[in-house]
């Protein structure tokens, strides 16, 4: 009899659905162009392929706070300004986006529904590897700029454990300002990405 009631339905949160959720997604990331007055360049990022991973709680019916890590490697041109040591004519180079920080989700339940997420942390600028010219200033370079998402969707709920995602992110990083380049100081990210959610 002891034995039977060890094994009784894994706990669950106040609100009906598991406590904790994790997921991992898959996304294609876009950026506008980011003036960089410490290389006085514009390092303008071409698209590629993203991945996303997030830990939640359960904090109210259907709505969830939790941590998020983003991962893309991009490839990009580098234009040097006037006043830049390098890549006056242009170089092209590959570069890591990774952001790290806090979000809110809202939606959630059985079948088709809408998803609101939030973000906002630290956005880093990391692993500029030149393929196409010379930057010495790059190696080993690293820039931590503040930024946030806001994103939206379509959830589908496929069992109280298991949901899968389809989302837009409509993001904004706030990077130093040069007079010098031709960049505003808030730079757009965009990323379409799909995932799938699991309760734990």
């Amino acid at each position: 009899a002891q034995a039977q009631e060890g094994r009784g339905p894994r706990r669950r949160g106040g609100f009906g659905g598991p406590k904790w959720w994790g997921s991992a997604w898959a996304g294609y990331q876009w950026s506008n162009p980011v003036g960089d007055p410490t290389t006085q360049s514009v390092w303008d990022f071409d698209s590629n392929w993203s991945m996303r991973l997030t830990a939640e709680r359960e904090v109210a019916p259907r709505t969830t706070l939790g941590v998020v890590f983003n991962y893309a490697r991009l490839p990009l041109t580098i234009a040097g300004g006037q006043s830049a040591t390098s890549c006056r004519t242009g170089c092209l180079a590959d570069g890591t986006m990774a952001s790290y920080g806090v979000m809110a989700r809202s939606g959630g339940g059985p079948g088709l529904h809408l998803v609101y997420e939030g973000f906002a942390g630290a956005l880093r600028y990391s692993n500029f590897t030149i393929t196409r010219g010379t930057a010495p200033e790059y190696a080993g370079m690293k820039n931590t700029d503040f930024t946030w998402s806001f994103g939206t969707g379509l959830g589908y709920g496929i069992g109280r454990d298991f949901e899968l995602s389809a989302m837009f992110d409509y993001g904004t990083s706030v990077h130093e300002k040069s007079n010098d380049l031709f960049q505003q100081r808030t730079t757009r990210h965009y990323t379409t990405r799909v995932g799938l959610r699991v309760g734990l």
